[in-house]
Formats: structure tokens, C-alpha cells, sequence
């Protein structure tokens, strides 16, 4: 039986998919229930047969234990409850016989207080649980690849409970659910499950349990029920794993769910067994020429209340990469998660879907919190390329747990902003995924890194200055580290209270946006400071659209029309157009100039001089830093032969160019 709670979120909209029949289990501390058991014996006879004694022993009822209590329990017809079992015994019955249990179930959301850490592998174990660690014939752990898979999970594991959290995500992630005839039909060995890579509840808890035993660690079956998603019959019969803790006991583990260290309330349990698929009734009979069958189980279970809500556990937080992105654009969400008990806290997370997004990875995290600790999770996700750039969006982003806990954010996309790339959201990832891995596997925590860019922008092919300081504000000198960016690593140590300075320059050939990672490495230290960088292209003006005459008559009045157009989109200050020929000076600041302006530039004929007339169209312009550019354009412009008198001009002002010209070469 396979069940999952589904989430879907809308733009500004929100829409579980949990239905309100369903909310009991996500929300409920404690919820009661009854339950009916119903079984039925056939007899196969004929006209010699002859009956003399029937007895029925059966396991399939609900049982006490920490997390259910049962007020009301009695069969039909009435017997006596011997250990574990009831004993139904019929003298000389007349043909197919019934029975039944009754039951009222007090069900609670309990997580078993594990605070301390139980050291793998065990020493020895304990007397009276041998059996959980022997050979079955469907837990068959002998088989090499089992106890290859087992050895290779377990490798630098000292934790108990991490292991046996890292054997259920194992199984939960590799193995597909599946309820076909071969395996409805049949019960599988774990060895089989393991080289087919499918099955259903049997089949995923033999291979766990299979897994754990190769590591001598006891494990026992459970034959109970729970709620599904399949809504015809929604109440099915289940089957799941408990292991064995040292001090603390049996601690439930549903590896067909994803429910490891913890179950909810609608698991209810009915026979704990050493091997999985073994049949909770057995039959024995006095009779002549008459053979017999039991019938599958009919259950009838049905919500009767719930109380309180189920107890929070966690402190969760949801936080963007980026609050506002491009249309089509990847971001990273994080998701912050501090356990606030003293004691291990399972958690099954699960990130709610929102129409307009595209998910690169499952949605759905399994994570082991040590007491007290804090972790991340990171999921990369991307705004659907259909989105269209007359509108702004907001997604909302929400997660939740298994026990409806949940934390949400948004974020924006609008036309013009940033587009992240996979590549870079995909690096991101990797550098924080790293730094959380030392986090878990030390506790020196206390050094901080905090980075800062000097400036106020940056240019393609520019060394950029970065600062760093590194402060140590534990009570441990630190030796043997290095801080490393972009261009290479630096060693270094830190004393007790101390901090140092770093300067760096980083280059980048191309423009776009980057992200600037500076990370403090060393034994038991990871420490990373992210820095997002928009490097700027150099600004180019281009002149195109040149409209100009060809030529012109001495009385003639003409326009210079063409187009100025930031070609690279980079911003431009003090842009100054200058037009010149041999006659003619123009010079036109343009203070309102920043992605394209159609400029017109009047002028006259009687301003040139005969015959070809080279003009040369100068832009300057400044970037940011202030640094000056130039685009030039030549052109000609032919003036027609003026009359004797409109010469005269003309001569007038060459003679004057000529004496320019002259002086300037003497002095």
C-alpha cells in the first residue's frame, strides 16, 4: 500500500489537496477510531465428511503499545485472549464458521525521545531479541549484493538512528512501489526486491529489515493497517519495520511511506513477527473428508475523533535566493530548519507545487535532526519560459511536514530583472551542500566570514576589489585553514578571539551576473560568503541609420538625421554629439540620452565648400568610473558648383583656414 499527500500552490493562491477527511492525520495529537475484524472459515466437504472439533488462533487484532491504547476490545464469539492471542475453538460445527474482533483505538502522535546518541555497531544484542537478527526466508541477508549495499551505507556511520534514517531514505528513493500480480500474488525476498527494484509494503520492509540484520542489527516485522489515497478503500492493510534501541526500544520505521522514526496516527498495529508475510491465523481441525480454507480478513475501520493538534517540533524558515527575478529564470529556496527539543527529530518535508514553476529535483526531502540542530535544505526551481512579460508575478513557496507544520515566502518575476542561470544556482548549491556537510559532522561552529565588494560597479576585463574578514569567536585557535575565492586559496591561522583581513581581486573577461563565492576551509571548518556581482559591459554607442543628401545647392537647407543607439545596454553618462566638416562645428550634449534617441542636425549649403565635403560625426561619452569613450562616423556631402558670387563666401573663409593654419604652425 503506498499513500502521498499532495500540495498544489497557485499564483497568490494556495490549494492543499488534503482532503478534510484526510486532515485527522496531519493535525491530530491523538485521534480514536474502531475497528472491526471479520474472518471466515470455509468447509470443503462432501457426503463422508465429518467434523469434530475446529480451533482458530489468531494474532490479527490491535495491540498495546506506547503510541495506542485500546479502552474496548472483545470477540465474537466470546473467548478468552490468551498472550498475544485469541483462541476460537467450535465442537461439532454444522458447516463454515465466523469470527470477530471488536476494538475502540486511542492512536497518538508520539516521536520516542531518543537524546542521546546510540553508538553503531552494537556491542552485543540484547538477550531476548536474537531472533531479530537471523536469517529468513524472505529476509535473506546473506546474499552478497545485500550485504555489499549494507556495508557501503554503513561506511564512517558511528549513529544508530542516522543509519538506520539512511537504510530507510535508501529504500524509499531505489525501490518503486508496485502492486502488480507477481508481487500481489507472492511475497519477495529482500534479495529479490533488491535486483528487481520494485515491490510493495512487504517487499520494501524485507529489504530493510534485511539490510539492518546484515548489520546485526534487530529489527522485527508489523502487520497492521493504515489510510491510503485510494479512495475506493481507503483503509488497507500495511506492514512496516521497528528497531530495536538499546535503552529506548522499538522505534517505528515505514520505509513504503518515508515515515522513519516516527509513524502517523493511522497506522494501526496488529502483530509484530520475525519475518515479513507470515499469516496471522492458525487453523487446527478434528474431521474426516473435509478440507478447509480461511478467507482474507475483512477490516472495517472507521475516524470516530480527534483531538488537539500534533505537537510542533520544528522551527522552519523559507527564504529565496533572490526576491525578484526575470521571466525566465532559475532560483534557489532555502529552507531553514532548527529542532528545537532535545531529541532526534525525523522529518519528512515536502515542498508545495505552484502553477507558473518548474521543479529540477524531487520536492519531497527526508532528513534526520540531531537534538538541538539546524539544517538546511536547498531546492532549485525555474519560472515557466510561457510566462508572459505584460505582467508581474508573484509566487507564493511553501513547505510542509508530515505532521503540517509549514513555513512560506514568495517571490517575484518581472520583465527586465535578472535571469539566473541553472549553471549558477546549480554552483550555489554545491558550495552551501558542502558547508552544511562539515556543519554536521562537527560542532565548531563559532567563525564568521563576512566579504564586501569595493565599489560601486564593475566593467568587464576590471580586477575588482573584494574584502574579507575573518573573526574567530570561539574559544578554539584554528590553524592549518586557508580562505580561498575565485583565483586561489591563501593559508592562514586564527587565534582565540582574533580576526584577520583579506583583499582580493577577482577578474571577470564577460559580462553578466555572477556570484562571487569566498569560503574559509580547514579541518572541521566550512564557512562560505556569497557575493551576487552584475559585471557591466563597456558602454558602446552605436550611429546607424545615417539619412543625408547626397548633394546640395549653395542655397539649399538640409537635415543630418541618424540614430544613436546604446548597442550593450550598459549605462552612459555625459553623452556630447560633435559634427564638423571644414566650415562647420556642432556640438550637442544630450542629458536625457539612454537607450536610443533619433537625432537631426540642420544645416545650409552655403556652409560648405565646393565639391566633396567630409563630415566626421564624433559621440564621446563616459561610463560610470567616469573613463571617456568615442564612436565616429565619416560621410560626404557634395556641394554643386556655386555662381561666381557665392564663391566669394567660400573663398573668404578657405583664406581664413588657410592664416588658421599657418599660425598654428608657427607657434
Amino acid at each position: 500500500m503506498k499513500r502521498g499527500v499532495t500540495f498544489l500552490l497557485l499564483l497568490f493562491l494556495l490549494l492543499p489537496f488534503a482532503s478534510a477527511s484526510e486532515a485527522w492525520i496531519l493535525n491530530a495529537r491523538e485521534v480514536q477510531l474502531t475497528t472491526e475484524i471479520h474472518q471466515k472459515i470455509d468447509f470443503i466437504k462432501n457426503e463422508m465428511s465429518r467434523v469434530g472439533l475446529v480451533r482458530v488462533n489468531t494474532t490479527l487484532f490491535p495491540k498495546i503499545s506506547s503510541r495506542q491504547r485500546i479502552p474496548v476490545q472483545f470477540a465474537y464469539p466470546n473467548t478468552t485472549r490468551k498472550n498475544d492471542r485469541y483462541v476460537f475453538e467450535w465442537r461439532l460445527p454444522p458447516g463454515d464458521i465466523n469470527y470477530s474482533v471488536y476494538a475502540s483505538i486511542s492512536n497518538q502522535f508520539i516521536i520516542k525521545e531518543v537524546t542521546k546518541k546510540v553508538a553503531f555497531p552494537l556491542k552485543e544484542v540484547p538477550r531476548g531479541y536474537e531472533d531479530y537478527v537471523q536469517e529468513t526466508q524472505l529476509v535473506d541477508f546473506s546474499n552478497s549484493q545485500i550485504k555489499e549495499l549494507a556495508s557501503e551505507l554503513a561506511e564512517g556511520e558511528d549513529d544508530l538512528y542516522e543509519l538506520l534514517f539512511k537504510i530507510g531514505v535508501w529504500v524509499h528513493r531505489n525501490i518503486d512501489y508496485s502492486f502488480e500480480p507477481e508481487v500481489r500474488d507472492t511475497k519477495k525476498s529482500a534479495s529479490w526486491v533488491l535486483a528487481n527494484h520494485r515491490g510493495a509494503c512487504d517487499e520494501f520492509s524485507a529489504l530493510f529489515m534485511a539490510l539492518a540484520r546484515a548489520l546485526n542489527i534487530p529489527v522485527r516485522y508489523v502487520t497492521g493497517q493504515a489510510f491510503s489515497n485510494d479512495e475506493e478503500e481507503p483503509w488497507q492493510l500495511h506492514g512496516w519495520v521497528e528497531a530495536y534501541f538499546p535503552v529506548y526500544g522499538w522505534i517505528p520505521f515505514d520505509p513504503t511511506f518515508g515515515q522513519l522514526g516516527f509513524i502517523d496516527n493511522s497506522h494501526i498495529e496488529y502483530m509484530y513477527s520475525v519475518d515479513v508475510g507470515k499469516s496471522p491465523a492458525s487453523l487446527t481441525y478434528d474431521a474426516v473428508d473435509t478440507n478447509f480454507s480461511i478467507e482474507p480478513p475483512v477490516i472495517i475501520t472507521e475516524v470516530i475523533g480527534s483531538t488537539d493538534s500534533a505537537p510542533r517540533l520544528l522551527d522552519m524558515k523559507v527564504e529565496p535566493f533572490k526576491s525578484t527575478v526575470g521571466l525566465k529564470s532559475y532560483n534557489l529556496i532555502t529552507v531553514v530548519l532548527n529542532n528545537t527539543k532535545n531529541f532526534y527529530v525525523p522529518v519528512e518535508l515536502t515542498l508545495g507545487m505552484t502553477e507558473g514553476l518548474t521543479y529540477m529535483d524531487s520536492r519531497d526531502r527526508l532528513l534526520l535532526l540531531r537534538p538541538k540542530e539546524a539544517a538546511k535544505e536547498f531546492f532549485v526551481l525555474a519560472t515557466n519560459a510561457t510566462l508572459s512579460d505584460r505582467y508581474a508575478y508573484t509566487f507564493p513557496v511553501r513547505v510542509y511536514t508530515a505532521t503540517n507544520q509549514s513555513a512560506s515566502s514568495s517571490f517575484e518575476s518581472k520583465r527586465d530583472f535578472e535571469e539566473l542561470s541553472y549553471d549558477r544556482v546549480n554552483a550555489l548549491v554545491e558550495q552551501l551542500q558542502k558547508e552544511q556537510t562539515v556543519v554536521n559532522k562537527t560542532q565548531i561552529k563559532d567563525i564568521s566570514l563576512e566579504c564586501a565588494f569595493i565599489g560601486n560597479q564593475s566593467y568587464q576585463g576590471d580586477r575588482l576589489p573584494f574584502n574579507c574578514t575573518v573573526h574567530n569567536m570561539g574559544n578554539t585557535a584554528l590553524k592549518d585553514i586557508q580562505i580561498c575565492s575565485k583565483s586561489g586559496c591563501a593559508p592562514f591561522s586564527l587565534g582565540i578571539q582574533e580576526r584577520k583581513y583579506f583583499r582580493f581581486e577577482e577578474k571577470y573577461d564577460e559580462a553578466g551576473d555572477y556570484d562571487s563565492i569566498f569560503s574559509v576551509e580547514g579541518p572541521q571548518i566550512s564557512k562560505s560568503a556569497i557575493l551576487s556581482i552584475s559585471v557591466l559591459p563597456l558602454p558602446s554607442i552605436g550611429i546607424s541609420s545615417l539619412d543625408i543628401p547626397e548633394s546640395v545647392r549653395f542655397k539649399d537647407k538640409f537635415k543630418i538625421v541618424f540614430l544613436l543607439e546604446n548597442t550593450v545596454n550598459s549605462p552612459v553618462r555625459d553623452v556630447v554629439v560633435n559634427l564638423s566638416s571644414t566650415f562647420l562645428h556642432t556640438s550637442l550634449p544630450l542629458q536625457d540620452f539612454q537607450i536610443k534617441k533619433l537625432i537631426s542636425i540642420e544645416s545650409r549649403g552655403r556652409d560648405l565648400q565646393d565639391g566633396n565635403n567630409t563630415f566626421k560625426l564624433r559621440v564621446s561619452y563616459k561610463d560610470l568610473d567616469k573613463r571617456v569613450y568615442r564612436t565616429e562616423k565619416e560621410f560626404k556631402i557634395f556641394l554643386e558648383k556655386p555662381n561666381f558670387v557665392q564663391r566669394i563666401p567660400i573663398w573668404i573663409r578657405e583664406f581664413f583656414n588657410w592664416l588658421d593654419g599657418l599660425f598654428e604652425k608657427k607657434s
